[in-house]
């Protein structure tokens, strides 16, 4: 019945946000509870104040609808932007009690068939079926600012269709799909209005080059599904920003570093893949190469010979994750003692793909000129425990010295099972959290209530799966995979689950009575 009880106007509501707008979030409560029972995630103690009889349903507000939430640039105002909220109503009168109860300062006006209410930052205006808020993101108070934000609200409310975001058929897509939350983002809008200074380097950079941001825009929606979250991201180029995505994408993914992974337990693995070509024609578009290249003339290098020294493929490992016993000497009252502890700890592997050996041995020179690496033997660098070996076409960087010199044999453990998605993309992440986090030990001082959540929270989730970069029509696409251990469940329910398992113990006995 909760279902019912959506206002079925809920996808007007887009309506009301201006073309203009720099980012865009939305929650869609309506399609949540297709998944799961609301009243379940509402009726929970972690929705529940033990201190507060604050209760949602005396709101007004229709908990199972579409929610949005946008920024517009504004210069009059002394951060620059203004942020806007879209309620959907169920009961007007129960809103507008609740406002005056909870703000009892609100000074509070009709007009129309709008009514206002606003009180130091922030103006809301409501009809029958919606509230929108509008507030100074810097938190900006006095009769100005209100008069902006109340202008904000008024504006919303009267926008033509042609006039709004809902326009914007890169948005228009990502409101088609009807994801659980999703985030919009126009990034020639963000150039437009966020002070240069606040940008640094990346500011002054689109200043000069206004064409690469023209009708660019990320658009990223997120669903919580069975034992899943779910999150697809796309950036949208245009013509001229395309092409230069085109020049850094490799002809070919390289995977081959991933086969030569040492180790007993693979934690995690980032695999990232460049066309070095395409970054040296970037930074001469931009007209950065004179200036890169002036800083480094003192060690006698170009940025040119830098990239050409790699292929453009590098990937980053962790393996066998697990607790070491450390100890630690500290003096107490002139006596000099020593403690015992369990510090987590992994190997680390970074590798790249060796291009010109030439240009490598002249970086390797300038390392060991300046006294960053001392050369132990003719393949084999030292530094402060870290060992670097460059051999048979790769650079391989490490914390462990046998997994460096495994590396470069090529003697990987074939077990390792890598998604070929990951592999085989641009850009790939895996993480192994459930055995990753078998290691992390139980603290016997601590409250078993919260040593029970620790254990809990152990078989909560299984991996993260990331990967893209693949060029598709007039985007580039990126998928996101969060892996639930439990596969039967929606993903949310278990979260707030846990949720509520941490809150109860926290609030226990044994642990308040140590604070």
């Amino acid at each position: 019945m909760l279902l019912l009880s959506a206002c079925n106007n809920s996808s007007e509501r887009v309506n009301y946000i201006p073309a203009e707008a720099v980012a865009v979030l939305k929650i869609n409560t309506l399609q949540i509870g297709k998944k799961v029972a609301w009243e379940s995630l509402t009726s929970g103690a972690l929705f529940r104040d033990r201190d507060s009889a604050f209760d949602l349903e005396k709101t007004g507000i229709d908990v199972v609808n579409v929610f949005y939430a946008y920024g517009v640039a504004d210069q009059r105002l002394a951060n620059k932007m203004k942020m806007v909220l879209i309620l959907p109503l169920k009961d007007a009168s129960k809103w507008e009690a609740f406002i005056k109860k909870e703000f009892p300062e609100a000074a509070i006006k009709k007009e129309g068939d709008l009514n206002f209410a606003s009180q130091d930052e922030s103006v809301a205006g409501w009809d029958k079926n919606t509230a929108i808020v509008a507030m100074d993101a810097g938190g900006g108070r006095g009769s100005e600012s209100m008069a902006i934000l109340t202008e904000e609200v008024k504006k919303a409310f009267s926008l033509k269709k042609e006039q709004s975001i809902a326009g914007n058929k890169r948005f228009a897509a990502l409101e088609k799909e009807a994801h659980d939350v999703s985030l919009f983002l126009n990034y020639e809008l963000l150039m437009d209005n966020v002070p240069q200074a606040e940008m640094g380097m990346a500011g002054s950079l689109m200043a000069t080059q206004r064409k690469y941001v023209k009708d660019t825009y990320m658009a990223a929606g997120m669903d919580f599904d069975k034992g899943k979250i779910v999150a697809d991201i796309r950036y949208y180029t245009n013509d001229n920003s395309m092409q230069m995505v085109k020049n850094v994408t490799p002809d070919k993914i390289d995977n081959d570093m991933l086969k030569r992974i040492p180790g007993n337990q693979l934690n995690g693995v980032l695999a990232y893949h460049i066309n070095p070509k395409g970054v040296q024609s970037f930074i001469d578009t931009m007209g950065y190469t004179g200036l890169i290249n002036s800083q480094l003339e003192q060690a006698s290098l170009t940025i040119e010979e830098i990239l050409n020294a790699f292929t453009g493929d590098i990937m980053l490992a962790a393996t066998d994750f697990r607790n070491e016993m450390q100890t630690r000497t500290y003096n107490y009252d002139g006596e000099e003692k020593t403690t015992s502890y369990s510090s987590p700890t992994a190997d680390w592997l970074f590798s790249m793909k060796v291009k010109d050996q030439n240009a490598i041995n002249k970086l390797l020179q300038i390392a060991t000129s300046a006294g960053s690496f001392t050369q132990a033997s003719p393949d084999v660098y030292i530094s402060d425990g870290i060992i670097l070996s460059v051999k048979d076409g790769y650079v391989a960087v490490s914390n462990n010295e046998k997994n460096v010199l495994g590396f470069i044999a090529g003697t990987g453990n074939a077990n390792f099972k890598i998604p070929s998605e990951v592999s085989d993309n641009p850009y790939g992440i895996y993480l192994d959290i459930a055995n990753s986090v078998k290691a992390i030990p139980v603290d016997e001082n601590k409250d078993p209530a919260q040593n029970a959540v620790l254990e809990d929270g152990k078989k909560l989730l299984e991996n993260l799966i990331a990967y893209g970069g693949k060029i598709k029509d007039d985007h580039v696409p990126f998928h996101f995979e969060l892996n639930f251990q439990n596969k039967n469940d929606n993903s949310l329910m278990q979260i707030i689950k846990f949720a509520e398992k941490a809150k109860k113990a926290d609030e226990s006995p044994a642990t308040a009575a140590k604070f």
